[in-house]
């Protein structure tokens, strides 16, 4: 992984990480930055001052993403080849959960979900997870209190990665497939727990 400094247009250097990097994002106070390693099957942790790895976390299969909570207490991945999404605490630097997101035509609790996970957001509470299922086209949707699916929402034909706005209001889906970012509009009366 390389640190480049975008104000001064310059490479700060390297950070050997995982193998096969493909998802890297930063911690809310930009102390650390995670990488999503998919040949290896972790995540590192990197100190940004330093740049060294401060911990590796054995996730699921492929992880493709690895994404902050947005209070920094823990990191969300998408397991594109366990089908699976996996809850690291940051302080401790361990897995508390790893949750099934399924793959087709398994369902949990009569839910449908997708298959090759590629994206991962949380809400700013850390009490929902967004998780982009490519092979599927859905999005399912994971309640951390109980590490459950808890709903799956249409998004097109490939969605890759998604975003919650800070309000948690609107959830934004990049669609590959189209090249559109689709953001949902969900009816009152099904609103999910984020969309409050």
């Amino acid at each position: 992984m390389s640190a480049y400094d975008a104000p001064l247009e310059r490479l700060l250097g390297d950070s050997t990480v995982g193998s096969g990097p493909t998802g890297v994002s930063s911690a809310p106070d930009g102390n650390t930055v995670f990488t999503a390693n998919s040949r290896s099957n972790t995540v590192s942790f990197v100190d940004t001052t330093t740049r060294q790895v401060t911990a590796t976390v054995p996730v699921g299969v492929r992880p493709f993403a690895a994404v902050p909570t947005r209070d920094g207490t823990r990191v969300l991945t998408a397991d594109y080849g366990s089908d699976t999404a996996t809850i690291i605490d940051v302080a401790s630097s361990r897995v508390t959960a790893t949750v099934s997101v399924g793959a087709l035509p398994h369902t949990i609790a009569t839910i449908p979900v997708g298959t090759f996970p590629t994206g991962i957001s949380a809400t700013a509470q850390g009490d929902t997870l967004y998780v982009s299922n490519t092979g599927s086209g859905n999005v399912s949707v994971i309640d951390t209190a109980t590490n459950k699916v808890s709903a799956v929402i249409p998004a097109g034909t490939a969605p890759l990665g998604n975003a919650v706005s800070p309000d948690g209001k609107h959830l934004y889906i990049a669609d590959s497939a189209a090249n559109t970012c689709r953001s949902p509009t969900l009816k009152p009366e099904r609103r999910l727990p984020a969309f409050r």
